[in-house]
């Protein structure tokens, strides 16, 4: 990824490989996703089993079962396990039920709306917050599905309105629009414009 995107390239110029060396491990250091206060936290989405339609998404425990090969073994970490990389990789899409072939590439997949319904319940969750598309600083798909249109910088968003959803939250500059920040407390969330 860091070779297709540039950010090896730009390293190299720089004369900075030891540098990229330490990125790499850095990286290789984060979790693959986190939970607090009942919001689940990755980078993709997700996780299916065999992500045929309908089928009930993973639960974490099973997640974890799955990994449990990779747990421990972070150093210089590929996305080579299915489910770690669809946790790294997958989308939510308000119009789908359950998992969808996704144009991104094989083995990755779109989630939607009850696939992610039925992983919050599983898990004793509220909400999903994620990253990895580009959207215009924050995008709020509802529990139905349905997007809740531009959030504006500074907007409060009560967590009746996000609960059973999923936020996809950008926060690079370098693509042309917004980027920010969500600050979430057990009330809702705060989008910060950066």
């Amino acid at each position: 990824m860091n070779e297709a995107y540039g950010f090896y390239e730009e390293v190299l110029y720089m004369q900075a490989t030891d540098f990229y060396s330490m990125v790499v491990q850095a990286y290789s250091e984060m979790p693959i996703a986190a939970t607090w206060r009942g919001v689940f936290l990755v980078h993709g989405g997700v996780p299916c089993a065999d992500c045929s339609s309908p089928e009930r998404p993973l639960n974490l425990k099973e997640a974890e079962a799955r990994l449990s090969g990779v747990k421990g073994t972070r150093r210089y970490l590929e996305l080579s396990d299915p489910v770690l990389f669809q946790m790294a990789w997958n989308d939510p899409i308000g119009s789908a039920t359950y998992f969808e072939p996704n144009p991104r590439g094989d083995g990755i997949y779109f989630y939607g709306r009850l696939a992610w319904s039925s992983f919050l319940r599983e898990n004793g969750l509220r909400l999903i917050v994620r990253a990895h598309q580009v959207v215009d600083g924050v995008e709020v798909l509802r529990r139905d599905g349905r997007g809740l249109g531009r959030v504006r910088c500074d907007e409060r968003l009560p967590m009746s309105e996000l609960e059973g959803g999923v936020v996809t939250l950008f926060s690079s500059r370098y693509h042309g629009g917004r980027s920010g920040a969500l600050i979430i407390d057990e009330e809702g969330a705060t989008f910060k414009c950066l």
